[in-house]
């Protein structure tokens, strides 16, 4: 990535094609690489010190030989009453250690999906770690509302690139899940047509929209077209008959079988704090109850 030292993308299956190259020049060459996903259904156990631990013990793994240093601090802190866990000032400390010797990749994925208060500490632990490791290279990927987060904690040193969505693929998207039916039987021509012509339709429609760096921040706008139409075609290839799945695609097309795509919608604004929830709440209410077309 030459000067580049962060790059931030968001999307469907580029990040772990970049995990994927990444991984296979390690095998080859000499470097270190750590990756990890945040969910926003498993918030409660995704901790800055459970990630920033995670990436520790990858690139520990990643050592034919574990420093000393490192087997030392962890001495210390086993010998404590009951043992206790590492903080992130100690885990980015052996980071450093071992990231300073040779070259080091880590990716985390769908930042946006950390929990808001924990967010601003592992970008300001990212900072950290890479200010004490000038041979870490970090692939970051998050939707654009963390954007302005990002620019406060590490605008410095970090470019920002938008990358959108356009129909083809969409299209192209949908043409790989066809192919990928684990259950043929339950396909045939004339569905699969209204299916490529049906999906990116509705996803279309309901798609709203408003010198030298150290880092790279892509902010991907797959945004919830190219999401919608991975929900839709992930729940018609559940069904397994043809009269099944073309049941499901009337009720997308219809607008009757989008709950599920709305429950969820609406447990990530109740995790929210208190009062983006309240405002969220307002908001969705005010739309429902308007007199006319906004």
């Amino acid at each position: 990535m030459g000067n580049q030292r962060i790059r931030l993308l968001i999307g469907c299956d580029d990040s772990s094609l970049v995990i994927d190259k990444l991984c296979d020049e390690a095998i080859e060459g000499d470097p270190t690489v750590a990756c990890f996903y945040f969910d926003f259904a498993a918030r409660s156990e995704q901790s800055p010190v459970n990630m920033l631990g995670s990436l520790l013990r990858q690139v520990v793994k990643g050592q034919k030989e574990i420093p000393k240093a490192i087997s030392e601090d962890f001495r210390k802190e086993e010998s404590a009453i009951g043992g206790r866990g590492l903080q992130v000032g100690r885990i980015l400390k052996m980071f450093q250690t071992i990231a300073a010797t040779r070259h080091t990749f880590i990716c985390v994925d769908a930042l946006d999906e950390c929990v808001p208060e924990h967010r601003m500490t592992v970008l300001e632990s990212i900072g950290q770690m890479l200010q004490g490791s000038p041979n870490t290279r970090l692939f970051m990927t998050g939707r654009p509302h963390v954007r302005s987060e990002v620019e406060k904690e590490l605008g410095g040193v970090a470019a920002f690139v938008l990358i959108q969505a356009t129909e083809d693929r969409v299209v192209e998207f949908l043409r790989e899940k066809l192919m990928k039916d684990t259950i043929p039987n339950a396909m045939n021509s004339t569905l699969e047509e209204d299916i490529m012509k049906s999906i990116p339709a509705i996803s279309s429609e309901t798609y709203v929209g408003r010198g030298q760096h150290y880092l790279t921040l892509i902010a991907d706008l797959f945004e919830p077209r190219f999401l919608l139409a991975s929900l839709h075609i992930e729940a018609i290839l559940r069904g397994t008959t043809i009269a099944r799945r073309r049941k499901i695609l009337k009720l997308i097309k219809d607008g009757s079988g989008s709950g599920d795509l709305y429950g969820a919608t609406l447990e990530r604004i109740k995790a929210q704090d208190e009062e983006k929830a309240k405002l969220a709440m307002a908001s969705l209410t005010w739309i429902c109850h308007s007199e006319r077309p906004l």
